[in-house]
């Protein structure tokens, strides 16, 4: 029996928390201001932001309170306060970048492919993002995570996206998704490769109209690039595939974009591929029709426990600047909402770069499982695929 003398705790009222609240974001707003921008990243800012706690008495209750009691509403003048921080900094890295470095040429280059990044670090722009998912049916997790982000923002409503600078399809082989297969020829009612919408000749009407309107829509975009998510059972960490030629030494521009690219969305492993390998690709089929076209293909595991899939495309998205109008802070909203960071930028000595090479002078029947002529090698679509190790150092691919 509870004595009418002793205190009870009382449930605090809505006013009571929402006043908590608002005095907590000024104490939030005070320690966001103490962040070391001269040491920036995303994800050290995040991580500094998510070991804010405060705990704020109110009518007898203690009410513990950390970045994750708010909304991203909420947060609005502190992520206005971290733009303002950011733009700041950019500005006065690019007016002390040395324009005589590698970097600074890049960054000075006519292509436009560069900007500098708030780290300090000059980055690859992508000018017109396409992101495309479920071009097999059985390689779902771009879309089924994608569907559960756009649930989710239509009840925050925290983004927006610019539709005017990206083209989304996270569902382009509708029938192969409907039917969880990875290719399904509707005029056959069944599976079937003919209906693979990555060859370069499809004999399925149906899905060869799919992937002709895709490259419609795609090509009217200017300088359009391409992420294209696949799944692999196989895989176990996301890896890119470039489209590239025999490189080795000064690599050109637009590969050492790719390259880039790749390790900015936090990809350990490149592989770049022979044209003949990657022909009939989505890759292929639209830098063939469009010279300031490219991209690349990303493999992600079939499971997918790390919502790996999602994390790249948004960081694709934002790193683009076509969510939020570009905001800096859009990042750490986002990681926010994730619950978790996005992967980390990799730098060189982290990525393993591998090239797939087409030799026809290698019996195909050989096993793989012996090296032949000294080099490693693996038979893929019929051929012989010599597979040499790489190195970035700097501009240069060194073999390895």
């Amino acid at each position: 029996m509870i004595s009418p003398f002793e205190n009870v705790p009382v449930e605090p009222s809505r006013e009571s928390i929402d006043s908590s609240k608002s005095e907590a974001v000024e104490l939030l707003a005070e320690f966001a201001d103490k962040y070391d921008y001269e040491h920036f990243s995303f994800e050290s800012l995040y991580l500094y932001l998510k070991s804010f706690r405060t705990e704020i008495l109110s009518g007898g209750n203690t009410i513990n309170l950390d970045i994750d009691s708010f909304s991203n509403q909420e947060l609005e003048d502190i992520y206005q306060s971290i733009d303002a921080k950011l733009e700041q900094r950019r500005r006065e890295l690019i007016d002390n970048v040395d324009m005589e470095t590698d970097e600074g040429r890049l960054l000075s280059s006519e292509s436009r492919l560069w900007e500098m990044g708030y780290d300090g670090k000059v980055k690859p722009k992508v000018q017109t993002a396409v992101l495309l998912g479920g071009v097999h049916g059985d390689e779902r997790t771009l879309p089924e995570q994608l569907d559960k982000l756009v649930r989710h923002n239509e009840k925050t409503r925290d983004f927006h996206i610019d539709h005017s600078r990206v083209y989304i399809n996270s569902k382009v082989n509708v029938p192969a998704l409907e039917n969880n297969t990875r290719a399904f020829s509707v005029d056959k009612g069944q599976l079937s490769e003919d209906a693979d919408l990555n060859r370069s000749e499809i004999s399925d009407s149906y899905t060869a109209g799919i992937k002709n309107e895709l490259l419609e829509e795609i090509l009217r975009l200017d300088k359009p690039f391409v992420l294209d998510m696949h799944n692999d059972r196989e895989t176990i960490d996301p890896h890119a595939v470039i489209i590239g030629g025999e490189i080795v030494g000064a690599v050109d521009e637009r590969l050492l974009f790719k390259i880039r690219l790749a390790m900015e969305l936090g990809i350990g492993r490149i592989i770049i591929a022979d044209p003949e390998i990657a022909k009939g690709t989505m890759i292929s089929e639209v830098g063939s029709r469009d010279v300031d076209a490219d991209g690349m293909v990303i493999e992600v595991n079939t499971d997918d426990k790390k919502f790996e899939s999602a994390k790249i495309a948004l960081k694709f998205l934002s790193g683009a600047g076509v969510v939020n109008d570009g905001r800096p802070s859009t990042q750490v909203m986002m990681q926010k909402e994730l619950e978790s960071a996005f992967a980390l930028p990799k730098s060189e000595g982290e990525v393993e770069i591998v090239q797939y090479s087409l030799n026809r002078d290698i019996d195909r029947d050989l096993s793989p499982a012996n090296p032949v002529m000294g080099v490693e090698y693996m038979v893929l679509n019929g051929f012989p695929v010599v597979i040499r190790k790489l190195k970035l150092d700097g501009q240069i691919l060194r073999e390895v």
